[in-house]
């Protein structure tokens, strides 16, 4: 992380705004809350902000399927430095095959309910499985299906 300059997650919501999410990343990147009259004025301090510098962005789940809604928003970035990184998450998989830049590097698959039950006992408990607390197992599987069925339909 000392290779970036700023670092900076920006989680999106089944709405894709192009201003609120270009405004949303130029703050946290600038680290400034800042109104602008319109896209433009946003868009040039976006570029301003970038400009030379080095940076990883995480867009987290992406819902956008169109193009020319990711080429508006990651429009200012291009002026950064070499090595800066624009990492998507999605379920949406239309816009990564249009992408040019780096198509669809990694594509997660779904995780084994065993693993997913590991995690929560480690989170939840700090331990590595349910055996002194066998009560808790079946709510803690319940949750993972839940959530295993939510982001895998």
């Amino acid at each position: 992380m000392d290779h970036f300059e700023l670092k900076v997650w920006v989680c999106f919501s089944d709405e894709f705004d192009s201003f609120r999410i270009s405004k949303e990343i130029f703050e946290a990147m600038a680290k400034v809350n800042k109104e602008f009259k319109n896209f433009n004025l946003l868009h040039e301090a976006h570029r301003d902000q970038v400009r030379r510098k080095r940076f990883v962005l995480v867009l987290d789940d992406v819902w956008t399927e169109s193009y020319e809604d990711w080429k508006t928003l990651v429009g200012p970035l291009h002026a950064c430095a070499p090595e800066s990184k624009v990492i998507v998450t999605t379920r949406k998989v239309q816009l990564l095959k249009q992408l040019v830049y780096n198509p669809l590097n990694k594509q997660l698959h779904r995780l084994l309910d065993i693993d997913a039950l590991s995690l929560v006992v480690q989170h939840a408990l700090g331990i590595n499985n349910f055996d002194s607390h066998l009560a808790l197992k079946g709510y803690a599987e319940r949750i993972v299906k839940n959530v295993v069925d939510y982001f895998w339909l």
